[in-house]
């Protein structure tokens, strides 16, 4: 089986990034830990679909959430532009497999959340290749 998040979690948190240098580690799946408090910025995300097209291989659409840690909708705009370079036309090799490729499908770099927090966030969508080989 195919582990999509751990795969897309170890390709976003690779240090030597633009990514890394705003989020680093604090990308979570499927929920943010329950302490956050949008003092520092992370992303969120969710797999919705996985299609296995091979026993080693799945195209998975991912909803990413991004935070800039402050109450500026401009930080966290700056996080959705670094996942967008991170992910966009993307490929690599992680330990536990490899990303084949990413497309972005749509998303909103200016949102806010619709709970009680109202924090500012970027909203993205990609559609993502992973194989476990």
């Amino acid at each position: 089986m195919i582990d999509a998040p751990q795969i897309i979690w170890e390709y976003l948190t690779a240090s030597g990034t633009g990514l890394y240098t705003l989020v680093g580690a604090r990308i979570y799946s499927p929920v943010a830990p329950q302490e956050w408090d949008n003092t520092t910025a992370m992303i969120v995300f969710e797999v919705d679909e996985q299609i296995h097209s091979k026993a080693c291989m799945s195209v998975v659409d991912v909803d990413f959430f991004c935070y800039g840690g402050t109450e500026n909708a401009t930080d966290a705009a700056a996080v959705y532009r670094a996942l967008f370079d991170r992910l966009q036309n993307a490929g690599g090799v992680v330990s536990s497999g490899k990303i084949e490729s990413a497309r972005h499908t749509g998303g909103d770099p200016y949102e806010r959340e619709p709970t009680e927090s109202r924090y500012p966030r970027g909203v993205s969508r990609f559609e993502i290749i992973v194989n476990s080989n």
